[in-house]
């Protein structure tokens, strides 16, 4: 999984946890913020294994599909979504949470300026209609 995608899957960004821009309100130059959410230690290494699992669960306590991300063999919860088993996120809402997040950067081209024939703006694989 690309960084991209994972960025604006909202993982790894600081910014998602604190709803702020300012990153100096969030990492202080004179003294260590302890509460921190970026740490060194989520630094994704080189030859690390990411992957979008969908689970099926039929018990008492989940029943639906649910799709979770997971990093070198440790879910990694996507910021508000994950009510499932295991940090998952039940599939519609996920559905949901990608197209707000697409809606949130579709025009990054435009806002870019680029200039390349070749930009792609769509995720196609995430919104094949037979997949649900």
């Amino acid at each position: 999984m690309p960084p991209l995608i994972m960025t604006a899957l909202g993982l790894y960004n600081d910014s998602e946890y604190h709803g702020t821009l300012n990153i100096n309100s969030v990492i202080p130059l004179d003294k260590i913020n302890y509460q921190r959410v970026w740490k060194s230690s989520d630094f994704i290494p080189f030859l690390s294994q990411i992957a979008l699992e969908r689970l099926n669960c039929k018990s008492a306590a989940y029943n639906g599909s649910f799709v979770r991300v997971v990093v070198s063999s440790a879910p990694k919860p996507l910021p508000g979504c994950a009510s499932g088993p295991g940090a998952s996120c039940p599939l519609k809402q996920y559905m949901d949470y990608v197209k707000r997040r697409t809606d949130l950067f579709e025009d990054f081209s435009k806002a870019c300026g680029a200039q390349n024939n070749d930009i792609t703006n769509v995720l196609s694989f995430f919104w094949k209609d037979d997949a649900i």
